[in-house]
């Protein structure tokens, strides 16, 4: 065990009794966020991030961009335990949806649901993203990290269970909304681990909002074994407005126009990239103390 790792947990024992909680609070949540201790991904990456006060870029854009552009739909694709859906207070007319295909998540969900002040223009649905909806996919499974839960079929020795899910796409999601018709604004956060490309085809309607920011986990490893690989995944977010890199540090993103380009920034990475990318119908939807550049 590392030195930062003793010492979140000494934090968590002082805060909550134990190294291993059941609910966290989140910098800026204002519920705490249900979680299963045995789960190593929400021990790590949620429970002793959180203690420390380490909020990852992709939640501190979603949070910041929900403010600031106060959208009529915050969408999250692949919502985990919703550490990104319920760590803030949404503007009045914003609608929040945040969608889950690991069946063993939900109940957690739906209790912190529960407790969130803003439960009546939340909606939670458990099903995968996918570019049809009402047929069934496999969803893969690591029962002891559920952040590698995945429609693509890999390390098979890890995701060792697996379970029918019924599928859905964005566009009827959007169209199942009661307020649909008067839509012009969405924030969307995908992280669906390599089935982004195929999510991506059946979001349509992206076209139709007059503004929108997006921020799309984008793991090249994970997209060469997906239906939609990664350049068709970067061209179909560059065929939607301008794409930028969120790897270089809080609120600090790199513009990108081209794979080798986005490649050239992961040069350290022995060119994998594991990044999250950031879409915007245009640089007026980014929220104030975000600043774009360009290149290395």
């Amino acid at each position: 065990m590392g030195l930062r790792a003793s010492l979140s947990d000494v934090l968590l024992l002082l805060r909550y009794g134990t190294r291993h909680p059941s609910a966290v609070w989140i910098p800026g949540s204002p519920v705490p966020i249900q979680i299963n201790p045995h789960d190593h991904r929400a021990r790590h990456l949620i429970a002793r991030r959180a203690v420390r006060g380490n909020v990852s870029t992709a939640r501190r854009l979603w949070r910041d961009a929900v403010l600031h552009l106060q959208p009529d739909i915050a969408l999250d694709v692949g919502t985990n335990y919703g550490e990104c859906l319920f760590g803030l207070r949404y503007p009045p007319q914003t609608h929040a949806i945040g969608i889950e295909a690991n069946p063993a998540l939900m109940p957690l969900v739906l209790r912190t649901l529960s407790t969130h002040p803003d439960r009546d223009r939340i909606r939670v649905i458990h099903g995968l993203v996918s570019d049809t909806s009402g047929s069934q996919a496999v969803l893969h499974i690591d029962p002891g990290f559920s952040g590698t839960a995945s429609a693509v079929a890999r390390a098979e020795g890890r995701l060792t269970e697996e379970k029918n899910v019924s599928t859905v796409t964005i566009d009827d999601l959007i169209e199942a909304h009661e307020r649909h018709a008067g839509c012009s604004s969405i924030v969307i956060k995908m992280d669906i681990e390599g089935f982004e490309g195929v999510a991506m085809r059946g979001f349509h309607r992206l076209n139709t909002f007059e503004q929108a920011l997006g921020i799309v986990e984008f793991d090249l490893e994970y997209l060469t074994n997906a239906p939609v690989d990664g350049q068709a995944l970067l061209d179909m977010l560059l065929q939607r407005g301008l794409v930028m890199d969120s790897a270089r540090g809080p609120r600090e993103l790199r513009r990108v126009e081209s794979l080798p380009e986005l490649q050239a920034l992961h040069t350290s990475n022995g060119g994998g990239i594991h990044t999250d990318l950031v879409f915007v119908s245009s640089l007026d939807v980014l929220p104030p103390g975000w600043i774009v550049r360009r290149g290395r």
